[in-house]
């Protein structure tokens, strides 16, 4: 028996032909307004009924953040200050550079930045292939 065991393990690891599936689950609902009741628990949701139009609508970006010595200004929107973001997968963030600013080089595995420029220019350099550890 250990014989065919180390035989088909050895046939699936050097076979190439083999093929793999991998995704996230899929959401099974359209949204999740996080309870905010203390008594609820941490991962149950709102009861959708009881939902509001303030769970949807965040104006925190209206007014950039602080400058820090990279000269970038961030304020960062997510589920916990706009709930209608939860379990949907997105973050959200009003970047302000001053002249000469610089976002420092980072990366964000499983994800995507866009960025939307409202004045100015900014030079966005892409970096590809893997991060060097």
């Amino acid at each position: 028996m250990v014989y065919k065991t180390v035989a088909l393990f050895v046939v699936l690891l050097f076979n190439k032909s083999y093929v793999t599936f991998a995704s996230d689950p899929d959401p099974v609902q359209d949204f999740c307004i996080a309870n905010a009741e203390p008594a609820s628990h941490a991962n149950q949701c709102k009861n959708s009924s009881l939902a509001t139009v303030e769970d949807f609508v965040f104006s925190g970006i209206r007014v950039p953040g602080k400058f820090g010595p990279s000269g970038l200004s961030g304020v960062s929107v997510n589920s916990n200050v706009f709930p209608g973001l939860n379990t949907l997968g997105m973050l959200f963030v009003r970047a302000d550079f001053e002249v000469g600013g610089v976002n420092v080089p980072h990366f964000h595995p499983r994800a995507t930045e866009i960025a939307f420029v409202l004045e100015g220019k900014i030079l966005l350099i892409r970096i590809t292939g893997f991060w060097p550890k």
